[in-house]
């Protein structure tokens, strides 16, 4: 009785001490290793824990601005998908403002003057100041033949210069004819004049860019030619020249047209699609 009562005192304080000691054993690091030790341990466990999950997010960072861009990407091409479907619509409604012409163009105090007429009128300016440019050339002719008198190609810059400087009469010869019969019968006006005074801008830089392009190759005067090419290839390409520079002001004429009748802006971006293969086929 007495043994089995000192047994149970004893296992009460070994329960007793060993729960004091626990609390001191856990703090204590291992062996082989001070506190400082233990320390920078936890402290490297804790820093390579953090970049872990640091990479980790960065590598979604990618993906998520990877789709917030094809997000952005595909409302831009919903958004030239409407457009272009709203300006495509336009196309009865440019087909309309062409069929009207006739009538837009006619002028609300003179109902008989129309289309017809400001065709003549455009006609008779523009013959006029091509007459007179022709006839400048026909007068400069001599001239021209006594600065290239005893010279080959290239010229010497002197009588190119001179030569440059007849052709400049030439084109003066048109803009001051084209001028002075265009104040004489459109001067007073409208739509008409504005119509006119476009179509014959674009018909007179037209010419300009011949006459610079002809400085340069002389078809028919090789002794004033800049470019190392021979008659028949100047030929060409001033015919070239004359063709791909020609369809630019023509549309960009008849552009101004819808635009000085009252067509709307989507109805002219529309007319500058279907214009612009023929631009850029010739």
């Amino acid at each position: 009785m007495i043994a089995q009562w000192l047994r149970a005192l004893a296992l009460a304080l070994l329960l007793v001490v060993a729960g004091q000691s626990a609390p001191v054993l856990a703090q204590t690091p291992p062996a082989g290793m001070s506190k400082q030790d233990m320390d920078k341990f936890v402290d490297s466990v804790a820093e390579a824990v953090a970049k872990k999950l640091a990479e980790q997010s960065k590598g979604t960072a990618p993906a998520a601005a990877l789709h917030k861009n094809a997000e952005e990407t595909g409302e831009t091409i919903q958004q030239i998908a409407t457009r272009l479907g709203e300006i495509f619509g336009q196309f009865p409604a440019l087909w309309r403002h062409i069929v009207d012409l006739p009538a837009r163009l006619a002028p609300s105090d003179a109902p008989g003057l129309g289309l017809w007429d400001l065709l003549l009128r455009v006609a008779a300016i523009a013959g006029v100041a091509l007459a007179a440019e022709w006839a400048a050339r026909m007068a400069t002719a001599r001239l021209v033949q006594r600065i290239v008198e005893g010279v080959s190609a290239p010229p010497p810059w002197p009588r190119w210069l001179a030569l440059s400087a007849v052709e400049a009469s030439a084109m003066l010869a048109f803009g001051l004819a084209g001028h002075a019969v265009f104040a004489s019968l459109v001067l007073a006006g409208g739509e008409h004049a504005r119509i006119t005074s476009l179509i014959l801008t674009s018909l007179f830089w037209w010419r300009a860019a011949l006459s610079v392009m002809r400085c340069w190759l002389r078809p028919h005067l090789p002794a004033g030619r800049l470019a190392p090419v021979d008659d028949h290839d100047a030929a060409v390409l001033m015919r070239a020249f004359a063709l791909a520079t020609a369809v630019p002001f023509v549309t960009r004429s008849w552009t101004g047209i819808l635009a000085a009748t009252g067509a709307q802006r989507d109805e002219l971006v529309l007319n500058q699609f279907l214009l612009a293969p023929v631009v850029v086929g010739t």
